[in-house]
């Protein structure tokens, strides 16, 4: 089942097809960034380049693209029976600098972004009289960015890759496997059960790896479209186990978007961050 987290699901870059079954020699695809509620845009995904791998496993660049305001439209030749993997490469990357500042990781803003800085908690309210007495004030966390003229010229300075990734399967005729097998490489979700071919009694079983090595407690999101009118928004949250594996199960049918990020965004800013990071999304249907 279900159930609402205490916090919205991530956004991120996000692919839906027209159809997962394809009946014509092609298929368009809305490319977007979305928020919060899936699958209402927000944004094109801009600078990105997306890929076709068939069937037979050929990976061809898709050079029919219109972006437009809101969102892309990408259309995608499907010539041959079988599964079909759409994909944003992991070239749509952006890179974050970081710099060390009394003990603290701060992520450095260019002078041409707005400041967005962490705003201090509020001091703890005095307790009342005959009350108990007032909880200290915590003190406020860091801030989480940095103007870059105000880093101080001794600091350390080091560089993330942030590498984005959606993804989404199609099928003309009977699904095959031969796209869903990852290729050791980066950051990868592998399907235990065909995205293609997902029924409510069955659920969705999948492997999270990072270079071909299965990922333990990696925490993943799912989001379902058309609840933008919901009084409730529905989402799973879940982890993956010791061997990377995740199972998720569906009470209504309809298209929904995992969600993760890896490793997880950083509670403790006094830990170096790592060299690369990533997001993954992959849109998929779930069946009656």
């Amino acid at each position: 089942m279900l159930s609402a987290p205490t916090v919205l699901a991530h956004g991120g870059p996000y692919l839906l097809p027209t159809s997962f079954e394809v009946k014509r020699d092609y298929v368009s695809i809305q490319g977007a960034i979305g928020n919060e509620v899936f699958f209402v845009p927000t944004g094109p995904i801009r600078g990105a380049s997306f890929y076709s791998v068939s069937p037979a496993g050929t990976r061809q660049k898709l050079d029919t693209v219109t972006t437009l305001k809101d969102y892309s439209v990408i259309e995608a030749p499907v010539t041959e029976k079988g599964t079909y993997k759409i994909t944003l490469g992991d070239e749509h990357a952006r890179v974050s600098r970081y710099a060390l500042i009394e003990g603290n990781w701060r992520v450095i803003r260019p002078a041409n972004m707005g400041n967005n800085a962490a705003t201090p908690r509020p001091a703890a309210p005095a307790a009342a009289p005959a009350a108990a007495p007032a909880t200290p004030a915590q003190p406020p966390r860091p801030p989480r960015f940095v103007e870059e003229a105000a880093v101080p010229k001794d600091a350390k300075i080091t560089e993330v890759r942030n590498l984005s990734r959606a993804e989404v399967y199609v099928s003309k005729g009977a699904p095959s496997e031969a796209t869903t097998k990852p290729s050791g490489q980066g950051f990868e979700l592998r399907p235990l059960n065909h995205p293609n071919d997902l029924y409510l009694d069955q659920g969705f079983e999948f492997e999270l790896l990072e270079d071909g090595k299965p990922l333990p407690n990696v925490a993943v999101e799912i989001a379902r479209a058309g609840n933008f009118y919901d009084e409730k928004k529905e989402y799973a949250e879940l982890k993956t186990d010791a061997n990377g594996r995740a199972k998720v199960s569906f009470d209504k049918p309809g298209v929904y978007v995992l969600l993760t990020n890896y490793p997880a965004p950083q509670r403790d800013r006094s830990e170096a961050p790592p060299a690369r990071s990533y997001s993954y999304t992959l849109t998929f249907e779930v069946n009656r």
